[in-house]
């Protein structure tokens, strides 16, 4: 039995890239981890707390209100 619609190659192509990439990271992963070892380094412990803190889901959150309202606002 045929797929009656099969994906296009470009699409293909991005994943593979994707599957790639990730890959490629996670082989660095560990050195990477290592060389941004935080916990003897208090300043870069804060920095990666704050990083922290605006990654998760209210700050981008409310960026996109705020936006959303100036560009609104703006027409």
């Amino acid at each position: 039995m045929a797929f009656p619609n099969r994906p296009p190659l470009g699409s293909i192509l991005w994943f593979l890239a994707g599957v790639v990439a990730i890959t490629v990271a996670w082989a660095f992963d560990g050195t990477v981890d290592h060389a941004l070892d935080v916990t003897r380094n208090p300043d870069l412990h804060r920095f990666a707390w704050w990083c922290s803190k605006l990654a998760e889901g209210q700050v981008p959150a409310l960026a996109g209100i705020i936006l959303v309202l100036l560009f609104v606002y703006l027409r």
